[in-house]
């Protein structure tokens, strides 16, 4: 009777283990609410003047713009990069297709395949479990 108590119980542990915690998806706030939020929070906590709040949050805001044009910055250059990589490798499968019979040329293709198809795969079930684990926010 224990054992069977004991199966039951580590069998739903681990079930909710894999389910995770179920979550309300909550809309993310636009950059001025969050701006807003951090000056009013400050003004509260520091007990800050009408200026110093004035001053703060106009540094909030270039600090949002200015990070706003390096999140865009890394964007492009991320995509650059993607590309020039694509691009070796496209050159680098061109290269050994030129090595290839014409039956290794078609498993060679087919290995290709199969590698981007995983890959595929691989980045879903990260993204998903990113999704699935990311920490509730305050």
């Amino acid at each position: 009777m224990k054992l069977l108590f004991m199966v039951l119980f580590v069998s739903g542990f681990v079930y909710a283990q894999e389910e995770g915690p179920q979550r309300p998806q909550r809309e993310k706030p636009t950059p001025e609410e969050m701006i807003r939020k951090g000056v009013d929070r400050m003004k509260e906590k520091l007990e800050l003047s009408e200026d110093q709040t004035a001053e703060i949050k106009g540094l909030l805001e270039k600090h949002h713009e200015e990070m706003q044009i390096e999140r865009e910055a890394f964007r492009k250059m991320m995509k650059a990069h993607r590309e020039k990589m694509q691009e070796k490798r496209t050159q680098l499968n061109e290269e050994i297709k030129s090595s290839l019979n014409d039956e290794q040329k078609v498993k060679f293709e087919e290995m290709n395949k199969r590698r981007k198809e995983r890959i595929k795969k691989e980045f879903i079930k990260r993204r998903d479990d990113r999704i699935r684990h990311r920490a509730p926010r305050p």
